[in-house]
């Protein structure tokens, strides 16, 4: 619900949720993600394909990608990291500087 709420909260013109066709009940969750998108009052569209990284980075030509996968952010022309926006929003007190750990 979070990460919608918050993808939901930049007002994009568009919004589209990529999941794989090969992770058991994908179908489903993409079905929640629509409507946890209404509830919103937000429309989400939802894509569940067997190729998802080739599907992503072809419809990440056309806008702007949040993922974790390296292959797709590589390729994307343009990408947005919403796990970090979204815990600088909810938790920065938690927010760990790792190289003032290192030196």
């Amino acid at each position: 619900r979070l990460i919608i709420r918050e993808a939901c909260s930049l007002t994009p013109s568009n919004i589209i949720f990529f999941y794989d066709k090969q992770v058991s009940y994908s179908g489903e969750i993409a079905s929640l993600t629509r409507s946890l998108g209404e509830e919103l009052r937000y429309k989400i569209n939802t894509i569940v394909s067997s190729r998802n990284d080739k599907t992503i980075i072809t419809y990440s030509q056309q806008g702007i990608v949040s993922s974790s996968d390296i292959v797709i952010l590589l390729k994307a022309k343009k990408i947005f990291d919403l796990a970090q926006y979204i815990i600088a929003k909810w938790k920065p007190h938690s927010i760990v500087d790792i190289k003032s750990l290192v030196r």
